[in-house]
């Protein structure tokens, strides 16, 4: 559910500002791999 919800966070985001710049999807992509790296 974790993976679902930070999912639904990022579209929101995506919609908000209309296109994600690099240093976002960088920093969603750093986020992620500490959120799902280890399991």
């Amino acid at each position: 559910m974790s993976r679902i919800q930070l999912h639904k966070s990022i579209q929101h985001v995506t919609t908000a500002n209309g296109k994600l710049s690099d240093k976002t999807i960088k920093l969603i992509n750093k986020m992620a791999k500490k959120a799902y790296g280890n399991k």
